[in-house]
């Protein structure tokens, strides 16, 4: 699914009724790690849909350490500064000092390098 916005008001509501009412992956409100690591066993190839950085964020998080438990990274190297939750305020705007996100990599880690381009 593509979006290009976050959505709200009635487009959330349909959005929440006809996507994610039938097809949520865990109990609770929020995945655990537990959670993470279940669903990536069973299917290594899911794709997960976030509505937000902040979710998007707490999903690689996750992520990271049901497929790399008690493991130390190899490296950690400077990541992209608008995925960093800490680079925003409280009204999601963008802070004017920026931090790059830190992403710790793993040995047997897929990684894709990608660059944010403009479609005009």
């Amino acid at each position: 699914m593509l979006r290009t916005a976050k959505p709200e008001g009635q487009t959330w509501k349909h959005f929440r009724r006809q996507f994610l009412s039938k097809q949520k992956a865990w109990q609770e409100d929020a995945p655990t790690v537990e959670d993470m690591r279940r669903i990536l066993t069973r299917h290594p190839d899911t794709t997960f849909l976030c509505v937000s950085r902040e979710a998007a964020g707490r999903v690689n998080e996750l992520s990271l350490k049901a497929k790399f438990p008690r493991r130390e990274p190899l490296a950690t190297v400077p990541g992209d500064v608008e995925s960093h939750a800490a680079n925003y305020n409280k009204n999601g705007k963008l802070k004017k000092e920026l931090v790059s996100m830190p992403v710790p990599i793993h040995v047997g880690m897929q990684v894709w390098c990608t660059r944010k381009c403009s479609r005009q």
